[in-house]
């Protein structure tokens, strides 16, 4: 039996490996640092459409505070014309 002796890669083939394994690193890097970035614009925009549900809201309970208001006002008079002591 005869021992066979390890092929020696080229260096040329290392260096090709070396260069990819660098591509990567880098492609890698640049994705996360988008993914980060895109991920920022999102809540930026979240939170954008969180303020502006909280105004509607907030506009909404005033706009219903104002027709309570309003209902109840309509009964106090309907309520008093009904002696006709005080006109409506």
């Amino acid at each position: 039996m005869t021992a066979t002796k390890p092929q020696k890669q080229s260096t040329s083939w290392l260096k090709r490996q070396e260069e990819r394994k660098k591509l990567e690193a880098n492609k890698k890097l640049e994705r996360d640092i988008r993914d980060r970035e895109e991920q920022e614009k999102q809540d930026k925009i979240a939170k954008i459409k969180q303020r502006k549900l909280l105004l509607k809201e907030k506009e909404r309970l005033q706009q219903l505070s104002i027709k309570i208001s309003q209902k109840k006002l309509a009964r106090i008079k309907k309520r008093q014309g009904r002696t006709k002591k005080i006109g409506a």
